[in-house]
């Protein structure tokens, strides 16, 4: 009996441990510029690497806490950033519970690619923009985002999306032998 317990208790933690991970890719596009940004995306918990092109080359952003690294592996640098509090990347993981505790309204039902998702409306507490949300029922994630900013709108879809699968913590972490450049605390 002790041995059932300890290992539900053991098997708790361990979940707790190694709760949400997700890959996928991502297109950014904003109204009035004919080419979206394309990046891969990985998350882990409270760890994020996302991979992407810039006018620079490759860029990998890092981010573990409250820590964030901008890695440009063709000139074999990076510069570390602390930020004071921790991005929260746990709403990806509970997008659905996120957009009912701010309010936000169904106000439709769309296909995006294979993922059949409720359309939700809200204004974004953190920018105070005109929002729209497309959540995959199925799993309760954000498939796409359109955000109005002054400028047009902003829009983000996901593709290629597999959730709950190991990611290595080795993927956030730099390569060997790159230079690092500290900023100061924000």
């Amino acid at each position: 009996m002790r041995f059932i317990a300890l290992f539900t208790v053991l098997l708790a933690l361990s979940a707790q441990a190694w709760a949400f991970s997700a890959s996928y890719d991502q297109a950014v596009s904003v109204t009035g510029i004919s080419k979206p940004q394309i990046s891969s995306v990985i998350i882990k918990d409270d760890k994020m690497k996302m991979d992407a092109d810039s006018p620079k080359g490759r860029v990998v952003s890092i981010m573990d806490g409250k820590t964030i690294y901008s890695y440009i592996p063709a000139e074999n640098k990076a510069v570390k950033f602390v930020v004071q509090s921790t991005p929260k990347i746990d709403t990806l993981s509970r997008y659905g519970h996120y957009l009912r505790e701010i309010g936000a309204v169904v106000i439709g039902s769309e296909r995006i690619g294979e993922y059949d998702c409720d359309i939700y409306e809200f204004k974004d507490p953190k920018n105070d923009t005109k929002t729209k949300a497309w959540l995959w029922k199925e799993k309760d994630f954000p498939i796409k985002v359109e955000n109005n900013v002054p400028d047009g709108i902003v829009t983000t879809i996901i593709k290629n999306l597999k959730i709950g699968i190991h990611i290595d913590d080795s993927e956030f972490m730099l390569p060997e032998g790159v230079k690092i450049t500290e900023m100061p605390v924000r």
